[in-house]
């Protein structure tokens, strides 16, 4: 009885580190996620990788003192320098300058020094605060703390919740390819993006056992993050199941005979539930409305899933 005791204690004490470590973890990815907030000064910004590879395109970065004699918003638009100049440039932020126009509103700007030595007007064309413009709006911009902070993920491993990753090609565009869900990923980089309301990432990693690298588009946010990685080993909770059941889950696809637990594993929580009760039992109706691309119904029966239909939708990346 003592034995068993000691075993049952063990487990216990295993299962508490476990919850201990990703609760650090927890406030690990915590730590690695910032306000963007507004443009101040001591505020570094650096400029997106497909910004700079566009070089046939010209930028909205000026030297300080090359201002034309008449002021006009085309060409501040259109007469910057090369893209390809903006490769490796920080600027580090020393204030906001509005220039009276003819209209009401300002032409505004951020005057910042480069660390190439000179010194910059970037021009805002699309902010509605000419005193407090908003980082989220520029389109070519990352904000460097956002990326030094990210990039503390580096060397950890994660674990993706979801089948969705990433392919670079030789253009340099980013092609969705399906994944392996839960397998262990090394992260081995941390590439600058842009985000619907904020700062966004790409993260590299490379699966266990692979020299491939692959890549995930994560936003400037906690929720996002935990949305689509865990620092958790999610088969520790699920030390006795079979190969061939893991396997089913990592594939991201329901299949029938599937438990509640590993449904909501391979699929997540179902977006609604009904229940249907007939004369010798009770039936359950799982709906998701989008994975990756798909929307099933899946009905289930004494826990377990009895039959899946499934429809295209329009895939979410």
């Amino acid at each position: 009885m003592k034995a068993v005791f000691v075993i049952v204690f063990l487990s216990i004490s295993s299962i508490l580190i476990n919850a201990q470590s990703c609760i650090q973890d927890t406030e690990f990815i915590k730590s690695c996620t910032i306000e963007s907030g507004v443009f101040k000064p001591d505020m570094k910004i650096g400029f997106l990788e497909d910004c700079i590879k566009e070089t046939y395109r010209q930028s909205k970065l000026f030297y300080y003192d090359s201002i034309p004699a008449e002021i006009t918003k085309r060409y501040y638009e259109d007469n910057g320098l090369p893209q390809s100049q903006l490769k490796d440039l920080i600027l580090t932020i020393t204030g906001i300058e509005n220039l009276p126009y003819r209209t009401k509103r300002p032409l505004t700007f951020l005057i910042a020094d480069g660390n190439d030595g000179n010194r910059y007007r970037y021009y805002l064309s699309s902010t509605s605060d000419t005193l407090n413009p908003s980082a989220s709006n520029e389109w070519c911009v990352y904000l460097v703390e956002e990326h030094e902070r990210f990039s503390k993920l580096i060397g950890q491993t994660i674990y993706g919740k979801q089948n969705l990753w990433s392919e670079k090609t030789e253009d340099g565009e980013y092609k969705t390819v399906w994944g392996v869900k839960y397998s262990p990923l090394k992260v081995t980089g941390i590439i600058p993006w842009r985000g619907t309301f904020s700062g966004a990432y790409y993260i590299r990693f490379k699966p266990e056992d692979s020299e491939k690298e692959y890549y995930r588009y994560c936003e400037n946010s906690e929720e996002f993050f935990n949305s689509i990685f865990t620092f958790c080993d999610p088969k520790d909770s699920f030390e006795d199941i079979k190969k061939k059941d893991w396997e089913a889950i990592q594939s991201g696809l329901p299949e029938a005979g599937m438990s509640k637990d590993m449904l909501t594993l391979t699929m997540g929580e179902p977006d609604n539930v009904s229940t249907h009760q007939t004369n010798k039992e009770t039936h359950e109706l799982w709906y998701y409305k989008n994975v990756a691309g798909r929307s099933y119904r899946i009905l289930l029966s004494k826990d377990k899933v009895e039959s899946i239909s499934s429809s295209e939708r329009s895939r979410w990346y």
